[in-house]
Order: structure tokens, then sequence, then C-alpha cells
């Protein structure tokens, strides 16, 4: 884009811009003081609304900002401290002494352990644990033998005498991994007895475990007792009290002093967050987002309608995260729950295991973890999805018999519907056996009935085998057809179902799951929700550095566009001396 011309009102210069040659001419003629010399040629593709130096500034201050993302200690670096093989162990329990034993009786009772567990005496391969059992004494021993350290040691026993109090859950090395490794969300407090802010801290330590028992796992480590694991816990930037949130070894959020809010109803609201966030719950406004959500039948979705942060919620989106399969989503407006439920009473959870007309399950039982999860277990599948190439595994699940009619879509979601689902009950009635069942559209999956040989109206039974590869799409199938003539009732169609399940009847067509899976299409989707699904795999962290990059990037893409309006608002704002004059005539 061509620059603006300078701005000049005098009139050697409107005689200048004349254009031919009489322009030239003209200004050839003028001599003495109306000679007007002119300077060198203007480039005027070089003007930048910024200058180098600023546009590599920002560029610097941007790779600060990702370098510091990336690379910052927050705190979760792990420790290598030799501490760990004491598992927080009393020293004089180790070499299995009194507390009152002389230097001789400690060196004695060294040498009998380490004669009983020394590698030359004893094959660490073939012993667990005379390695950690060796290097355990070893230490303790190197504690008690110095009557410097060892006068530490006990000055520090003293202190933690007079422990702080907790219901929650004591957490050491010892039973770190059973705890806390693979058994979902844990909420961990590193602390020590002897200090005046964990002992502020124990009562609102406790009324937060009040608040959260049996929602997530709430527990505690004693950092004077064990300080490898609390070490581990704490990071290198943090000091006791330390709170954090950890998905096993992973941590999802630590409470920050300086920023949170420490007060219960804050530490519960920074649970609800990092657990919303681990098992990617999207929050719903609008009525909009509910019916999209909800039309979206991929796998089951999970709705909590009731106080955003509360423990109920924590409860049920942590039970659903761990189990998978389903969309989350949580409401706290009672709008969005009257639109999904009539009279709703809030705490309150609904399933959706159909289509958004259908309606929702409603759980009325007990907020107790094992019977949420229970309720929620019982529903991982779908009532009658559309089977599509994206949700294969959600509709047939881990079952080995999955029933699938063929028809349209006007169709599947009334009379097929409604006679498959009539025909499975009374095949898991006779046979103990859960059925799987779906539908498939034959308009849009004509290739894959072609491939199973179903027409309009057939009844697809599918048989899984190689239980092993059911989740990886290789296992192998045995693909029967029912055909339309004995599909028409749902007794007929039921004892058809039976028979055949039990060998009796018809010839399997058999397969790979990888050929079904091929065959069938994924379901159409605009745009906007590709770019929104892979929005919701990420982060927020990653997200808020990407909005920043985009936001960069945006202003100096617009930057250019809008210079020649800046540059005639800023002329017109500061008009040259020569000019004043004329703009006030």
């Amino acid at each position: 884009q061509q620059s603006v011309p300078p701005f000049d009102c005098t009139p050697s210069a409107n005689a200048m811009a004349g254009d031919g040659a009489g322009g030239e001419a003209s200004a050839k003629k003028t001599t003495g003081k109306n000679r007007v010399k002119r300077g060198p040629p203007q480039n005027t593709n070089t003007e930048f609304l910024f200058t180098r130096g600023q546009i590599l500034s920002v560029v610097a201050v941007v790779a600060v900002l990702i370098v510091a993302r990336f690379f910052f200690d927050d705190g979760t670096s792990k420790s290598t401290d030799s501490d760990d093989v004491l598992d927080g162990q009393d020293l004089y329990e180790v070499l299995e002494i009194k507390k009152e034993s002389t230097d001789k009786e400690v060196k004695k009772a060294y040498r009998t352990l380490a004669m009983k567990w020394h590698p030359d005496k004893i094959d660490w391969a073939k012993t667990p644990g005379a390695k950690i059992n060796f290097e355990r004494i070893t230490k303790a021993y190197d504690i008690l033998s110095d009557p410097m350290k060892r006068g530490i040691y006990d000055k520090e026993q003293k202190l933690m005498e007079k422990s702080i109090q907790s219901n929650t859950v004591a957490i050491s090395t010892a039973n770190y991994d059973e705890l806390v490794k693979g058994q979902g969300i844990w909420l961990i407090q590193t602390y020590v007895d002897w200090s005046d802010r964990c002992q502020y801290f124990s009562a609102m330590w406790e009324e937060v475990g009040n608040r959260l028992q049996g929602a997530i796992g709430i527990g505690r480590v004693n950092f004077g007792r064990d300080k490898g694991l609390g070490a581990r816990l704490m990071g290198k930037r943090d000091i006791p009290p330390s709170v954090a949130i950890f998905d096993g070894e992973e941590e999802l959020r630590r409470l920050r002093w300086e920023f949170h809010d420490v007060t219960v109803d804050g530490i519960v609201k920074l649970v609800a967050q990092a657990v919303a966030e681990r098992y990617k719950a999207r929050v719903i406004n609008e009525a909009k987002q509910l019916e999209e959500w909800v039309r979206a039948d991929t796998v089951p979705r999970l709705l909590f309608i009731g106080k955003a942060g509360c423990r109920e919620q924590i409860l049920s989106t942590a039970q659903a995260g761990q189990l998978g399969g389903l969309s989350i989503a949580t409401t706290s407006k009672m709008s969005i729950g009257t639109l999904a439920v009539a009279n709703v009473k809030p705490p309150c959870l609904l399933v959706y295991r159909g289509h958004f007309g259908e309606g929702p399950e409603v759980y009325t039982g007990r907020w107790e973890g094992e019977e949420v999860g229970g309720w929620l277990r019982a529903r991982q599948r779908l009532t009658f999805p559309l089977l599509h190439q994206h949700n294969f595994h959600a509709v047939c699940g881990g079952q080995t018999w999955c029933s699938l009619a063929v028809g349209k879509t006007s169709d599947l979601k009334t009379t097929a519907k409604t006679l498959l689902l009539q025909a499975a009950a009374k095949v898991e009635g006779e046979i103990d056996v859960v059925l799987a069942v779906g539908g498939l559209e034959i308009a849009t999956q004509s290739g894959a009935a072609a491939m199973v040989g179903a027409a309009e109206g057939d009844i697809v039974l599918l048989e899984r085998t190689e239980h092993h590869k059911l989740g990886a799409g290789e296992g192998r199938l045995r693909m029967f057809v029912i055909k339309a003539a004995d599909a028409r009732e749902a007794e007929t169609l039921g004892s058809k179902l039976v028979s055949t399940m039990r060998g009796t009847s018809s010839f399997p067509k058999e397969g790979h799951e990888a050929q079904l899976l091929q065959a069938l299409l994924p379901p159409s989707s605009s745009i906007l929700e590709v770019v929104g699904e892979a929005l919701s795999e990420m982060s927020v962290e990653k997200q808020i550095l990407l909005y920043t990059l985009l936001l960069f990037a945006g202003l100096f893409a617009i930057c250019p566009c809008l210079k020649p309006l800046i540059l005639a608002a800023d002329r017109a704002l500061h008009p040259p001396p020569q000019c004043r004059g004329a703009l006030r005539r």
C-alpha cells in the first residue's frame, strides 16, 4: 500500500504537484528565492508503523513467555533425597534398639543387621527387599553414630510428639504407591508439626476434608518424618503447609498462598476446577449449548445440575471421569435444568443415552462414591445410537454381541428402535449376556451395510471374538444377518436372536473389526466443531499461550491496513506550522 503523500500547503508545492511538461517547465524557470529544491525521492514502500527495534522487542517478549511456560520449575520437580529409603520410619526401630542405647550398642546392632543383609551373605536378586533393608540400616547408623546428628534427630522427635491430629489419610513412602498411584484424584497436604502456619491451617484442612469426604482422596504427608516423599510432593519452591491436587504422580493444581483464595470455599473451588479440567467437563450456560451437546450421540452424556464447585459436582465428575466413555457437562442455572427436566431439584444428575427428545435418566440415590459410580457404570452404553466410524467402540463397548437395525433415519428413531430394544430385553432374559444395540443408517453407511450383506429392514448381529484385541479394533467379527421378514415382531425377532447366538441357525460371514471400521464413514462435522474439539483437548495454560500468540499476530496483520488512516488522523491533529493559518481561515 502506498503511504499518504507529505502534507504541504505552499503554492510552490501545489505548482509542482501538477502533472505534464508544463509543471516541469515552470519549475525550471523559477530562480532565486522562488526556486524550490526537491529532496531525494521518498521510498513509500519502506515506511512501517513500528520500527524494527520495536518489532524485535515484542518478538523477544513472546519468546521469553514461551520459554518460561515450558521450562519454569512450578514446584513439581522430583527429589532424589536419600531419606526415601527410610519410609518415615523411626531410626531406633530400624536398628532394633532402644532410645537410651549407648554408642556401643548402636554399633553392635548395626554390625549384626549389616551381616544379615550384606550382599556377600545374601543374594539381593533373589531376596525382595534385601537391598532396601541394607540401605535403611546404613542410613540409620550414619545418623545415630554421630553425636551431633543424633542430638538433632532426638530433638526433632520430641517436637513431633506434639503432632497435629487429622481425620484424613496419613500418606508415607510405604503406602504412597498403593493409595495414590492409579487411584484417581487426591488432595494432599505436606506439613510439619512444629510450624505455626501448619497449626493455624489444620482447622481449615479438617473442614475441607469433611466437605470433600468420599468425593476424592484426601491425605497428608508429614515432612518431618518422611522428607523424601515430602520434598517430591512440595517441589523446590514451596514450604509447609503445601497443598496440591494430584492424579497419580501428575500435579493438576497447587495452592498458591499469595494468589488463591485460602479459605474452605476457595480450596473446594480449586479442587472443582482441577477435577473439571482433568476430565474435560464443559460448562453449559445457554439452552442452545445444551441442545447441541445432547444431540451429539457419540457417547453417553452426563449433566450435573447444581451449585458450581459443590461436593456433589466434584463427586459425579470424578466418578464419571475415572469410569471413562462419558461426555461430562455441568450447569448451575435453574433455567437450563428446567429445560432438561421439569421440576428439577438440584443437586441432580442426568444421563442422556439417546436423542434429545427422549429425555434423560435421573439419579435419585445417595451421593456416595460407590453408589454414583455403580449407577453410571450401568449406563456406559448408549440406548440406541446410530453407528458411525467414531462411536463403534462406544456402541458395542466391551461386549461380545452387538445388534444393529438397518434402515432409514426416521424408521431407526421410531419403530425399528422400539422393536430391537424389546427383542434385546427378551434375549437378555433368556441368555446370561449383555446385548448392545444400535442403528445403521442405510443412506450414509451403505458401504458398511454392503460389507455385512444387509438391506433395509434387516437386523445385523455381530459376534466379537479375541477379547484382548477389542479395544484396538483388531478383533475378529462373525456377522449374522436376520432378514426383514423375521424382524417384524419383537417376540419373533427375540427368538431368532437367541437361536442365532446359541449357534443353532444361520451361517456367519467372518471378517475383522478393522474392515468394518474402514467401511463406516465418520459423522459430518463443521470446521468450527473440529476446532472446538481440538481446543478442548488443550490445557488452560496452552490455550492462554495460543490466544496470546494469535493476538500479537492479529495486531501485526491489521496495523499495515490501518496505517493510512492513522497517518491522516495524526496530520489532521498535528498539522505543519505553515498550514495552521490556512486551517484557521
